[in-house]
């Protein structure tokens, strides 16, 4: 119980609460972008890239998705150099949610590294999230089986590797493993009763009329953030120190980098 109350207390906190904001905010930002890279991405797979959006319209308005996907499916670039450039552009602006939690795990492990490298690490785990996400899929194609009990499986281990890579620190398995549930659970029960809610017990729709898509991705969104940070929240409390170890050549890639660009820029 006294655990319990320190998620609580540090969930409810001022920087917990700002933190919310600010990662939802992140997530909105980084919804276009992402949903683009998706198209780009499995473009190779129609079946991978409609289990996804089969998933996402649990949590965002269909009305909304629908359209912009396929607007990027019909006008995606195909030149090489327009492509490369869209790329990269929209992976610098979908990893700024990664580097929202980047910030804080710093401060919250003690780690002092300045923001352009920490910026430069949410490129990277970005694109190794995009790229088990590729991997997951793939590997989810060659199983007959489907339902929830393969999604909460692949979401656990989706947030367990999330987790992991949101820290500065080396934190075991175990470790992440009750936040990565947690969340899981949550994000499970979330796609499976958020529209049964919003459709059924409020009036969105009469209130707010043609924007109510709008208000209800807003309201998805920090929903999701609130989870995905409480589930960090449990992670922090519950963590044991034996669990935990120092990763010193993030310092040591610093040192290197200011090395090779020494520039007032960098430091």
């Amino acid at each position: 119980m006294k655990k319990i109350l320190q998620v609580y207390d540090m969930f409810t906190s001022y920087d917990g609460t700002t933190f919310v904001y600010a990662l939802s905010y992140s997530l909105l930002l980084s919804l276009a972008p992402l949903a683009a890279l998706l198209v780009v991405f499995f473009r190779w797979s129609p079946a991978g890239l409609e289990s996804i959006l089969t998933f996402a319209e649990q949590y965002i308005p269909e009305d909304l998705l629908s359209p912009f996907i396929d607007f990027f499916l019909n006008n995606s670039p195909v030149e090489l150099i327009p492509l490369i450039f869209f790329i990269v552009v929209s992976l610098w602006v979908a990893s700024r949610a990664i580097y929202s939690f980047l910030m804080i795990s710093a401060h919250l492990d003690e780690v002092e590294l300045p923001q352009w490298f920490m910026r430069g690490v949410s490129l990277v785990d970005f694109i190794v999230l995009l790229v088990i996400l590729g991997l997951m899929v793939f590997v989810l194609q060659q199983f007959p089986f489907t339902g929830l009990l393969t999604q909460v499986a692949v979401l656990f281990f989706g947030f367990c590797i999330f987790y992991r890579l949101l820290s500065f620190r080396n934190y075991q398995w175990r470790a992440v493993a009750p936040g990565a549930l947690f969340t899981t659970i949550c994000m499970s029960l979330l796609g499976t009763f958020f529209f049964f809610v919003i459709n059924h017990f409020t009036r969105y729709e009469s209130i707010y009329g043609p924007l109510s898509s709008m208000v209800i991705l807003f309201l998805s969104v920090y929903i999701i953030a609130s989870i995905v940070y409480l589930g960090f929240c449990v992670n922090q409390v519950f963590v044991e120190k034996d669990m935990v170890q120092p990763l010193k050549h993030y310092v040591t890639a610093v040192k290197i980098l200011e090395k090779i660009f020494p520039f007032t820029l960098l430091k």
